[in-house]
């Protein structure tokens, strides 16, 4: 958790230093500060989830803190939904990547409920989350490009 949140105080620097075009990096500061305390109220509400035993929980906050910068990073080559239908447009871009973001950001709540109570169902869970995100994020890009 330490580890995570000292990345979470480094990465809208690092992404900014990273991505060709500058961009907003206060907004991801602010996405990933909301998942961080989604996680700190998880952590009141359930505080045996977030035991050491939990397999969810790496996964789990690695998916919350990818979901954060997902949902505010500019157009670039290494990071986000990249597709021909993003890469046209850096409104479809925006869109589709902070939807991404976003439902990572949920999955990841998933993640470590779900690797703590049902440890066996997790790795279906995980595998399903993410293509279903996937899935989604492609369609909501093509059905984007398609509407003009």
């Amino acid at each position: 958790m330490t580890g995570a949140f000292l990345f979470l105080l480094v990465a809208p620097w690092l992404t900014n230093r990273l991505v060709l075009t500058p961009f907003d990096f206060i907004a991801m500061t602010d996405h990933l500060a909301m998942g961080w305390l989604g996680y700190l109220i998880l952590i009141l509400v359930v505080p045996v989830w977030f035991q050491p035993a939990n397999s969810g929980l790496t996964l789990g906050v690695l998916s919350s803190v990818l979901g954060g910068i997902c949902m505010d990073v500019p157009q670039n080559v290494t990071w986000g939904i990249r597709v021909p239908w993003t890469y046209n447009s850096p409104v479809i871009w925006k869109k589709v990547n902070w939807l991404t973001g976003l439902l990572l950001l949920i999955a990841s709540y998933g993640m470590v409920g779900i690797g703590w109570v049902w440890t066996t169902l997790f790795p279906i869970y995980q595998v399903s989350a993410i293509v279903g995100i996937i899935v989604i994020a492609l369609g909501y890009a093509h059905h984007l490009a398609h509407l003009t």
